[in-house]
């Protein structure tokens, strides 16, 4: 992550028509943005792209990659296609970005320190 972000690429968000939106996921074959594509009006869909990469996306975004100076993976859990277990198993990644390595690490802090203090208080009980 912190490779990608070092190369400083801008988010360039562009608004699509709903038909170019699935025209484009049908080419990549990407069966879950379609079925999200179902649930979007036409005229409210906008793509993000940063370097080669492009999603379809709500935003907004930080302007360019350069923002990202610390990144730390929080979590890896599995999770059904729209929370339905009859759905595929899919692979959820919980990251979190700062633009100091001194934010993330303050914040990692108060994280434990929260979670001390929930422990202390479920044994006082």
């Amino acid at each position: 992550m912190l490779e990608l972000a070092r190369q400083n690429n801008e988010y360039k968000r562009t608004e699509v028509s709903k038909a170019d939106a699935i025209n484009y996921f049908k080419e990549k074959n990407d069966e879950y943005k379609l079925d999200l594509l179902e649930g979007l009006e036409d005229g409210n869909i906008t793509f993000y792209q940063q370097g080669n990469f492009t999603d379809l996306c709500r935003g907004p975004h930080i302007p360019n990659t350069g923002f990202i100076k610390a990144v730390k993976l929080m979590n890896v859990a599995g999770a059904y296609w729209r929370g339905d277990e009859k759905n595929k198993m899919l692979t959820r990644v919980y990251a979190i970005t700062f633009t100091k390595q001194k934010d993330l690490t303050d914040y990692l802090i108060l994280l434990e320190e929260a979670k001390n203090v929930i422990i202390v208080n479920l044994v006082r009980n």
